[in-house]
C-alpha cells in the first residue's frame, strides 16, 4: 500500500499528461487503438461504478471508462 502522498502525486502526473489542450484517458480505442481522450476531465458521472465519458479523436468512438 502506497502513502497519500505518493498516490497523490501518481494521480497529478496523470492529470498532467495533456495532448493539445486535453487530457489522455490513458487507455487505447477499442476500434482504432488510439489513445482515447477525456471529453470533461473534471467530471466524473455519479454513476456506480463512477465513470468519465471518453472520446476518440481519430475515429469518433464515445465510451465511459470506469474512474
Amino acid at each position: 500500500m502506497e502513502s497519500l502522498n505518493i498516490y497523490n502525486n501518481r494521480m497529478y502526473a496523470q492529470y498532467a499528461k495533456k495532448k493539445k489542450g486535453v487530457v489522455l484517458a490513458g487507455v487505447l480505442c477499442p476500434q482504432c487503438q488510439t489513445e482515447l481522450e477525456e471529453t470533461k476531465p473534471g467530471v466524473i458521472l455519479s454513476s456506480l461504478p463512477p465513470k468519465k465519458e471518453v472520446v476518440c479523436s481519430s475515429c469518433g468512438f464515445r465510451g465511459y471508462k470506469i474512474v
